[in-house]
């Protein structure tokens, strides 16, 4: 299985003044998500800081000179076509502010 930094580092971000990554997992009537590990989370942090972009783990604390990014884990469900059923998607929402992303993937508009 590949790992969440690979995801983060070869995955296509999407948006303009914040870039937003969904990791997910969709099924009928539920969903298993791996979870971040502790030696994952650190890894992930390490990537990121090696560019000078730092965790924010609350909103306010976001950082006004954009080198920021965070993550939260997600799920949801909406009714499928058989009324009987439900869609469940999970995962986890990675975010980075556009001069974060521009620091991170310079070769990237």
């Amino acid at each position: 299985m590949t790992s969440y930094l690979k995801v983060l580092q070869n995955s296509q971000w999407h948006g303009s003044n914040i870039h937003t990554l969904r990791v997910r997992t969709t099924g009928l009537c539920g969903v298993s998500v791996k979870h971040i590990t502790k030696k994952a989370q650190s890894d992930i942090v390490k990537w990121f800081k090696a560019q000078s972009v730092h965790l924010v783990e609350n909103a306010q604390d976001v950082r006004e000179d954009g080198l920021w990014w965070s993550f939260e884990r997600f799920f949801i469900t909406y009714p499928s076509e058989n009324k009987d059923v439900s869609v469940c998607e999970g995962g986890y929402i990675f975010k980075m502010d556009k001069e974060a992303y521009q620091r991170i993937f310079p070769n990237k508009k």
